[in-house]
């Protein structure tokens, strides 16, 4: 059978996902929107041998940053590890704004 490989938009892995494998995605509501992969994450959909439509195979997945094989084929592994980094990368940055505003809340007044 055939294949398709999205690399791009992370919504877009979602929503071709659900339209070629509706009645598997259906099941998978950890990943529906609004949570997204990574933009330059890979998901690939396969066409079944047996004719019977498509099946996801691989889900947002960055086997760049994999440290092993088994990892690269464990869907729920790589779900696991892109929420990890999603929620490590929004902690940072709601940090960074905190410290913004604290500085300039304690900030003296530009002279006049």
């Amino acid at each position: 059978g055939g294949s398709i490989l999205m690399v791009g938009h992370g919504s877009t892995h979602d929503f071709a996902c659900d339209a070629l494998c509706s009645e598997q995605w259906q099941h998978m509501t950890s990943w529906h929107t609004p949570y997204c992969v990574d933009h330059c994450a890979i998901t690939e959909i396969v066409e079944q041998d047996n004719g019977a439509g498509w099946r996801v195979s691989s889900f947002g997945r960055r086997p760049w940053l994999e440290p092993d094989s088994e990892a690269q084929d464990d869907v729920e592994a790589q779900v696991r590890a892109n929420w990890a980094q999603a929620f490590a990368a929004n902690a940072a940055s709601e940090a960074r704004a905190r410290a913004v505003a604290a500085a300039a809340a304690t900030a003296a007044p530009p002279p006049v």
